[in-house]
């Protein structure tokens, strides 16, 4: 992954996945929360699927939310959005979760 500066178009920082994610092309799952970028990774073939929050503007993880957390793992991350201020992620089981810290994830 890659943050771009939004005036130069230039890469200002580049990010590998902090955890297994086999193929690196599945981040389609992308939502934006204030002063988080959300990114989940959804291949089926990876061991444990995530959706990590990273700082915009240095690309350093801030918090990762794993499947195993989840009551229900093994599904996978079908979409992510902001509702209401808190991020959404749709799967056949709906999960509502908002990041009140930087370190912490709330599910709901």
């Amino acid at each position: 992954m890659a943050g771009f500066s939004r005036t130069t178009g230039k890469i200002r920082w580049t990010q590998k996945w902090p955890g297994d994610c086999p193929y690196e092309s599945i981040f389609a799952r992308v939502a934006v929360v204030p002063g988080t970028l959300a990114v989940a990774c959804n291949d089926y073939d990876a061991r444990e699927k995530a959706v990590v929050g990273f700082a915009p503007v240095t690309g350093a993880t801030r918090w990762a939310l794993r499947d195993s957390q989840l009551q229900r793992s093994g599904v996978g991350f079908d979409a992510l959005g902001v509702v209401n201020g808190r991020m959404t992620s749709l799967r056949r089981t709906r999960l509502c979760f908002s990041m009140r810290s930087s370190n912490r994830v709330e599910i709901y």
